[in-house]
């Protein structure tokens, strides 16, 4: 593969990731305004991501913190850690795992 491909595929994925986390954050957003306006909680969303997303997620939130006013608090671990967590009762809006088979335990 060319190397300027192989770059413009990186740089694809990346933004389809980015999209979808906006969208899903976007989403996770009107929920927590209607909780927030209900008095049944606030307008912070909880995030449960896998470490590999460390250098890329804080990035996206800032933006996202910035536009929506949204506080997101993410807490990072292995997906498996992650999993038996939120099994267990642990209280995240949205799973961000590097294994998809973790996500699909907890479907």
């Amino acid at each position: 593969m060319h190397k300027g491909s192989k770059n413009k595929s990186v740089m694809s994925r990346f933004l389809c990731c980015s999209g979808l986390l906006l969208l899903l954050l976007g989403s996770l957003c009107g929920r927590a305004g209607m909780a927030a306006q209900s008095g049944q909680g606030s307008s912070e969303i909880r995030v449960a991501a896998a470490a590999d997303l460390n250098h890329v997620l804080p990035v996206l939130i800032e933006h996202f913190s910035a536009s929506t006013g949204h506080v997101v608090r993410t807490s990072y671990g292995s997906s498996g850690n992650l999993s038996r967590q939120i099994m267990q009762g642990a209280p995240f809006e949205l799973f961000m795992s590097a294994d998809q088979s973790y996500v699909e335990r907890l479907a």
